[in-house]
């Protein structure tokens, strides 16, 4: 990693990367605490690699119910100042443009309860219901 990336990666809690994959070496499951940071190939994975990372991924949260959203917004501010750090380093542009975007997204999903609930049961193999309540 760039020489700066250990202190804003000490902010960022480490979860269980399941699904998060790097479609320019083929690393299934990444490894590491970035989801957007592949450590096979020492870079951040090109922007098709932003889909196979789950929001909770995104956000570095634990799949489960109850987040703090307080907490979590803090975390979506550390990320957008890490994607600079890497911008500035000479990371793809529009690899990092699709990481913000999905974080974006994550933090969206998962502020809205019943969103958060349908994708714990996604992640688990079970899909909502499409029945109106």
């Amino acid at each position: 990693l760039p020489p700066r990336a250990q202190a804003p990666r000490a902010m960022l809690r480490r979860c269980a990367r399941a699904l998060a994959s790097c479609d320019r070496c083929g690393a299934t499951p990444m490894r590491g605490a970035e989801f957007f940071w592949c450590e096979e190939c020492k870079r951040v994975p090109p922007a098709t690699s932003a889909a196979s990372v789950t929001y909770f991924e995104a956000l570095g949260l634990r799949p489960k119910l109850d987040i703090d959203m307080s907490a979590t917004k803090l975390r979506l501010k550390t990320l957008e100042s890490r994607f600079q750090e890497l911008a500035r380093s000479g990371e793809d542009i529009e690899a990092l443009n699709a990481y913000v975007k999905r974080c974006g997204e994550a933090f969206h999903a998962l502020r809205v309860p019943v969103r958060r609930a349908e994708l714990l049961l996604e992640l688990h193999g079970a899909a909502p219901s499409a029945a109106p309540l």
